[in-house]
């Protein structure tokens, strides 16, 4: 798959929660290759959170490598969310 393919596939991102808990997992286009994605997290408002790697406890970082991995199950490259890399 070409990086203008893996980027047409990925540009919806994913929604994990809902109303103001939200965090929206967005693909970051500029650092996206065809075999790795790189996904930046973005909050119910559309306001950039905080990298992964800075985020307090351990559960609330696994629940959303873990929810992304789920939905990047068919994908065979590597995964960054944000600043970490999951896959």
């Amino acid at each position: 798959m070409t990086k203008e393919q893996v980027i047409e596939k990925y540009k919806a991102g994913f929604t994990f929660g809902e109303d103001y808990e939200t965090i929206e997992w967005l693909l970051n286009k500029k650092k996206t290759m065809s075999d790795t994605l790189f996904f930046d997290a973005y909050d119910a408002n559309l306001i950039p959170l905080p990298n992964m790697g800075e985020w307090i406890g351990n559960k609330a970082r696994q629940v959303q490598i873990d929810f992304m991995i789920n939905k990047l199950k068919d994908w065979d490259g590597s995964i960054y969310l944000d600043d970490i890399k999951v896959k």
